[in-house]
């Protein structure tokens, strides 16, 4: 049974990963629509660079620099700034990018966060 809830983990860390790549595929088309109002186009970067991010610290935690206490803290609430900043902005995306980027930030979020706990609890 442990072993088929780490592989569930593993495939929604994949899922996640390739969400934010679509959504990076999907990016540049967006930021460059002149259709679009400026402000959308700067949240939509903004979103998908908080996203990238995010992925950034989630890989972080797993290598040495995850046995840094005083690391990890700042390391933790920067996921959590980027996880609060990503949220809105991936919502004012167009395309059905920000589907994958909200299931991303927030698998990255929630995975990051049980990770915390279980490195806590061990």
């Amino acid at each position: 049974m442990r072993e088929v809830s780490g592989m569930a983990m593993l495939a929604v860390i994949v899922a996640a990963l390739v969400g934010i790549a679509y959504g990076w595929s999907k990016s540049y088309d967006e930021v460059r629509n002149a259709e679009l109002r400026t402000w959308r186009r700067t949240t939509a970067l903004v979103g998908i660079l908080a996203v990238t991010l995010q992925a950034v610290l989630f890989i972080a935690i797993w290598t040495p620099l995850g046995r840094h206490d005083a690391l990890v803290t700042w390391l933790t609430r920067g996921e959590a700034l980027l996880f609060l900043i990503a949220l809105p902005c991936v919502l004012t995306r167009r395309d059905r990018s920000r589907w994958w980027l909200l299931f991303s930030s927030t698998a990255l979020a929630v995975f990051y966060f049980l990770t915390i706990l279980v490195s806590e609890a061990a």
